[in-house]
């Protein structure tokens, strides 16, 4: 987990879309042009608006095992360019949030470059505000392509997932309501097998308890078509659930419970529990604590949305693997975040594990630790230690993978716009257990980068 120090915005420059664009050209893919939209399509310039978070900046960064071998490391020297924007917007006809934290490096010794990191973000316009929305969104990360060797550039591969639809709002009277929903989604990745497209349909019926919460019906149809493959790889997937949802100035509770039936061209699995269950609650202005569980068939590009939904977007890869076929998620996952005048604090923990039906090998077991202290020691200077532990377990090779790092930072303000941040951390990597290649994965990297941000007037 990255955590962004706030910054405010001054009107300068005018709009920082061009920051994006610039950094993801070499991409020359839909989340460049998507992530642009939703920029655009604000109904006023993110620079003058009050809620908008931004920075964009340069570095140098090394690496003292660039490829994460166990032995003969090579080191490696990079040219950095740094865009991050976290903020939300909401107005009478357009709601509107972007997260991201991205990263271009040129590396020296071979004039070579990729991006690092993710983004997300969606805009809902309503057209009729009381009857007919509409949505779109994106998000845009890195994969792994091998789960069995370390995160390294070479094992990286570019994943976007691209979504559009309405909502259709029909009043039943003063406490129920009627909610259609159509949602196309887009998935595309380097690993082209994978890429699908996905269309759902959906109905809610919501029944008012009181002004903060209510009861829901909900049903819906999704259909899963890939690109490369032949309809015997095509699925449904059905749901249907009955739920609660509350909604206070410190709370949120969205739970619901029911079936879910996945069906083939040529087969059909058996009926499976479905759980969907988030609470959030703010115990002070500057506390939060949520919690998320439940157990949901999905697919990969389902599985990224909600991962970047809970965990928010960062430098690192996403856990889950890619996959062709319908696949059974149970996970619970448990964050907070502390914050006083002078010391913050960000703490997750996580569980999760995936059980597919036809590529069983890519069956595994994820837990996952993270942390980060931020205290301030003078007006100007501030530092941070963090922390990560991920545990991973391929059940078809009785293989366990384990990841950790540690990390120390340091910035300064150079005045309220301008910062240096420079940044140490330890990497490791272990894997245990039957296989015959078990020391691939062993590895130890340490990293250092100096940063040099704009970072409009701070909040």
């Amino acid at each position: 987990m990255v955590m962004v120090m706030p910054m405010g915005v001054i009107p300068v420059p005018s709009n920082p879309k061009w920051v994006i664009s610039i950094m993801l050209r070499k991409l020359g893919s839909t989340p460049v042009l998507l992530m642009v939209m939703l920029l655009s399509a604000l109904p006023v310039s993110i620079a003058r608006a009050a809620d908008w978070d931004w920075s964009v900046g340069g570095g140098v960064g090394y690496s003292d095992n660039r490829s994460r071998v166990p032995t003969d490391a090579e080191g490696e020297t990079t040219i950095d360019t740094i865009f991050t924007m976290d903020g939300s917007q909401i107005g009478t006809r357009f709601d509107a949030t972007l997260a991201a934290d991205l990263t271009y490096g040129v590396r020296l010794d071979e004039s070579k470059g990729d991006i690092r990191g993710g983004g997300s973000g969606a805009v809902t316009y309503r057209i009729l505000p009381d009857y007919l929305h509409f949505y779109l969104g994106d998000n845009f990360g890195q994969v792994r392509r091998a789960l069995d060797l370390p995160d390294t550039r070479d094992n990286r591969s570019n994943f976007n997932v691209a979504t559009a639809g309405p909502d259709i709002i029909i009043p039943l009277g003063k406490r129920s309501r009627l909610d259609l929903t159509g949602r196309w989604s887009r998935t595309d990745s380097e690993i082209s097998s994978s890429n699908n497209t996905r269309t759902t349909t959906g109905a809610s019926l919501r029944y008012g308890l009181t002004t903060f919460s209510a009861l829901l019906a909900n049903a819906s149809s999704s259909r899963v078509d890939f690109d490369q493959l032949d309809s015997s790889f095509s699925y449904d997937i059905q749901e249907a659930s009955l739920g609660y949802r509350r909604r206070t100035a410190r709370t949120t509770m969205d739970v619901s419970g029911g079936k879910t039936r996945v069906r083939f061209k040529e087969r059909e699995l058996p009926a499976s529990t479905l759980v969907r269950a988030l609470i959030s609650h703010g115990f002070t202005d500057r506390t939060m604590v949520t919690m998320s569980a439940g157990t949901v068939y999905s697919d990969s590009g389902d599985a990224f949305v909600l991962d970047q939904r809970i965990y928010g977007v960062d430098q690192g890869t996403f856990a889950g693997a890619l996959s062709t076929d319908a696949f059974k998620s149970d996970y619970a996952i448990l964050t907070t975040e502390l914050a006083s005048a002078r010391v913050s604090l960000s703490a997750g923990l996580s569980w999760n594990q995936a059980s597919h039906d036809i590529q069983t090998e890519l069956d595994d077991e994820r837990r996952a630790i993270n942390a980060t202290i931020s205290r301030r020691i003078s007006p100007r200077i501030s530092m941070r230690i963090e922390g990560t532990y991920g545990r991973r377990e391929i059940i078809s090779l009785h293989d366990t993978f384990t990841d950790h790092s540690e990390g120390l930072g340091f910035t300064w303000l150079y005045n309220p716009a301008f910062s240096i941040e420079f940044d140490v951390v330890h990497q490791q990597g272990v894997r245990a257990g039957m296989s015959v290649a078990t020391t691939q994965y062993d590895y130890k990297e340490n990293y250092a980068s100096l940063r040099f941000l704009y970072s409009p007037v701070r909040r």
